[in-house]
C-alpha cells in the first residue's frame, strides 16, 4: 500500500481538530496572529515524523499556502461568517443552507490548501518517528518558529495540547 501524505495530513489534522481545547487554540491564533491553521498542522504533522522544515522549504510552503488561502479558503470564510452574522430577520432555512453549504465548500478548500502543502514535502517516513514527547516539542517549535513565526510561548500551548492528543 502506498503512503499518500496528503490523506496522512489531511487525518492527522482531523484527529488533532477533534478537541475542542486545540480546536479554540487554532482559532484564537488565527485570530490573534493572522495565522494559518493549515500552516500550524503542517508544522505539527511533520515533527509528529521528526521532520524539521528548512527555509529554503518554509518559503515554498508559503507561498503555495498564502495563494491558496487568499484565493480561496479567505473568501469562501467571509461569505459563510458574513451569513452567520445577519440579523435574525433575514436568517432563515435557505440562508442556513447556503452557509452550510459556504462551510463544506470552505473545508473542501481546505483540504486542498493541505494536499498541496503535502505535495511539497520531501518523502517523510510513512510511521511516525517521534516517540519523545521532548524531540516533538523541539521540532514543532522549530517548524512553527518557520512555518508562522509562532514565537515559543505562542506555540506552547499548542504543542502540548498535541503531545497530549497524539498520546491518546
Amino acid at each position: 500500500m502506498t503512503f499518500n501524505l496528503g490523506s496522512a495530513f489531511w487525518q492527522f489534522s482531523l484527529n488533532l481538530y477533534k478537541d475542542q481545547a486545540f480546536q479554540q487554540e487554532c482559532l484564537f491564533l488565527q485570530e490573534t496572529t493572522q495565522s494559518d491553521v493549515n500552516l500550524i498542522l503542517l508544522g505539527l504533522f511533520a515533527a509528529h515524523h521528526q521532520y524539521r522544515l528548512n527555509p529554503a522549504e518554509t518559503l515554498q510552503l508559503l507561498n503555495i499556502s498564502q495563494e491558496w488561502r487568499q484565493d480561496y479558503v479567505l473568501p469562501l470564510r467571509h461569505l459563510r461568517t458574513k451569513l452567520k452574522a445577519l440579523p435574525l430577520a433575514e436568517k432563515n432555512d435557505l440562508t442556513e443552507e447556503l452557509r452550510d453549504k459556504i462551510k463544506q465548500a470552505e473545508i473542501i478548500a481546505e483540504k486542498n490548501q493541505q494536499e498541496n502543502l503535502a505535495f511539497c514535502l520531501p518523502t517523510i517516513p510513512e510511521k511516525p518517528l517521534c516517540t519523545s514527547p521532548e524531540i516533538f516539542r523541539t521540532y514543532a517549535q522549530s517548524n512553527l518558529y518557520l512555518l508562522e513565526n509562532l514565537k515559543k510561548e505562542q506555540s506552547e500551548k499548542i504543542i502540548l495540547l498535541s503531545v497530549a492528543k497524539r498520546n491518546t
